[in-house]
């Protein structure tokens, strides 16, 4: 080993000793990472939720058998259905699937059927009917623009329109477009 090279392993042992050690993260952060991000924020309400029982823990934990049983059901559908609707109801009276459009809840429809053979096989109670419905898209409003200016052939023309014109509204409504420059 060269005297360079032993110099340089010692200058950085030094230049890491001297370095302020990083801060420790808080236990709540290191706990479980993975569960973090497959389950969202709710894994820091789990130990008071166990602690205190009540109507939204019932809740959660219905929501969470629902989309365990979706993604059981899903594999017994062609590929392209996947991701495409959400279970919003299982028991014996009834399965209610929530589907994206109304042409994916067509496709659903058709295979109601199998969706409740799947629901008996993966060990759900078997549902005398299957109720699809279609999400609405939330939509975010439009604005208006308000209309841009026009060529001066198109003017020209709508000139012409107006002055052919014997209504005396329709004239009106032809000249102010005409003056949209």
């Amino acid at each position: 080993m060269s005297k360079s090279a032993g110099g340089t392993a010692r200058t950085q042992t030094q230049a890491a000793k001297n370095s302020p050690k990083p801060a420790s993260r808080p236990p709540a952060l290191t706990i479980k990472p993975a569960l973090e991000s497959r389950q969202g924020k709710l894994y820091r309400l789990a130990p008071r939720l166990n602690s205190n029982p009540g109507a939204l823990k019932s809740l959660i934990d219905h929501a969470r058998e629902l989309d365990g049983l979706r993604r059981r059901m899903q594999f017994a559908l062609p590929d392209e259905m996947r991701g495409r609707w959400h279970l919003a109801r299982l028991d014996e009276e009834e399965m209610v699937l929530v589907a994206q459009s109304g042409g994916w809840a067509t496709r659903l429809r058709y295979l109601s059927r199998l969706l409740q053979d799947t629901a008996q096989r993966i060990g759900a109670p078997r549902p005398h009917r299957v109720s699809i419905r279609v999400a609405r898209e939330s939509k975010r409003r439009s604005t208006l623009q308000p209309p841009g200016p026009i060529s001066d052939q198109a003017s020209r023309t709508l000139q012409r329109a107006a002055s052919a014109t014997a209504d005396p509204r329709l004239r009106a409504a032809f000249e102010r477009l005409a003056s949209r420059r």
